[in-house]
């Protein structure tokens, strides 16, 4: 039951032809579908819990009021919402639907099927936790609920994440996963990407060396190919990602389709950028 539970939940939530949004009605969705014949009564399958739970293994006791379960899940959902990264959003649904035990049981299950969501619709690859040691996974949400510490549950998910990302195929097209490098330096990539382009106009392989080895990389060279497949890839939809404006954007296409020869001569003759010289005899002598 558990398992056919779960391949409906996965074709619920797969690009057919698109991705399901990011909704209070799509999580609930997915409880429903993942909880279907599992609970005390048919009436709590999709729906926001009205009595008290407890946590197996934890004193950590979730809210039981109707009306903060049901205030807390719409600021939830709003929250992922306004986060722009998509790895951000599944780590934050990960951790978040199961603190705040909205359903009566099937939390964590929702959680690991729903954080696919923001991933696929962002055209990355899906994940699941089925490599991770059960007992990781469980001592991640602990550590939430006791200490309202994120760190091994971080680890937990990027563990599972780079184990299972290449090993899911779609039917258009095949996504492999990032290495562990480009995952846990995505910060910096992004802030390099953003100096690369407002600061020197675009990819620069010497620099982009440079401010690696400055952070003390240099034995990770794929993050500077990363860096020139994030300025190549930028785009109107992605700009918010790096800090960026669509002047930026344009500026960089504008140098793009300036033959280099054109840029050489130009400041080979003192000119600035785009500029014709001034020609000799000519122009106001006094």
């Amino acid at each position: 039951m558990m398992v056919m539970n779960h391949k409906r939940a996965v074709d619920y939530i797969c690009p057919d032809p698109e991705t399901p949004p990011l909704s209070a009605v799509t999580l609930r969705s997915v409880h429903a579908l993942v909880s279907a014949n599992l609970l005390s009564s048919r009436m709590w399958e999709g729906a926001l819990r009205t009595h008290e739970v407890r946590i197996g293994e934890s004193a950590y006791a979730p809210p039981n009021d109707p009306h903060v379960v049901e205030q807390a899940f719409g600021t939830l959902v709003e929250k992922v919402r306004q986060i722009k990264d998509p790895f951000e959003q599944a780590f934050f649904i990960t951790v978040h639907v199961p603190l705040l035990q909205a359903f009566e049981d099937c939390n964590k299950r929702t959680s690991r099927v729903s954080a696919n969501i923001p991933l696929l619709a962002a055209g990355l690859s899906p994940f699941s936790f089925l490599k991770v040691k059960h007992r990781d996974y469980v001592d991640g949400l602990l550590g939430v609920y006791e200490l309202n510490d994120v760190s091994l549950a971080r680890e937990v998910f990027m563990e599972a994440y780079l184990e299972s990302a290449d090993r899911y195929w779609f039917p258009t097209v095949s996504f492999g996963a990032p290495s562990r490098a480009i995952v846990e330096n995505r910060d910096f990539l992004e802030s390099a990407v953003r100096v690369l382009v407002k600061d020197h106009g675009g990819f620069d392989k010497g620099i982009a060396e440079a401010m690696v080895q400055e952070k003390g990389l240099q034995s990770h060279p794929g993050l500077v190919k990363e860096m020139r497949d994030m300025i190549e890839g930028l785009n109107e939809g992605n700009l918010v990602r790096y800090g960026l404006s669509l002047d930026d954007l344009e500026q960089l296409r504008v140098k793009e389709r300036t033959p280099r020869s054109e840029i050489r001569t130009a400041a080979g003759n003192g000119s600035p950028e785009g500029e014709a010289p001034a020609c000799k005899g000519s122009g106001d002598n006094g």
